[in-house]
């Protein structure tokens, strides 16, 4: 799939966290995601684990979904929102939007 800067997709967490957070948060497992860019282009910064970012709670959500759903710490990552909330996924959580 290529990944688009300023499309929409449906966000599909792979694992029980990831679904069960955005659940909570927006009502359904899989929201639509508004992707601006990659995470380095957005924020000018090689990945969300670079010491300024330790104390942003984006990246704080995303490394503990990362970590228990065993994703993995290895990009690319992106930065989007979802009902106008940023959110950091990885490009496995991303899917087509039908239409």
């Amino acid at each position: 799939m290529n990944i688009e800067p300023g499309k929409t997709y449906k966000l599909a967490p792979g694992g029980p966290h990831s679904q069960k957070y955005f659940h909570n948060k927006y009502g359904t497992a899989t929201p639509e995601y508004e992707l601006e860019d990659e995470f380095s282009k957005v924020f000018n910064a090689k990945d969300p684990w670079q010491n300024q970012f330790a104390s942003n709670p984006g990246v704080m959500i995303f490394a503990m979904r990362s970590g228990l759903d065993k994703m993995g710490l290895k990009g690319p990552f992106y930065y989007g929102k979802v009902n106008g909330m940023g959110e950091i996924v990885h490009e496995s959580e991303l899917k087509e939007l039908a239409r």
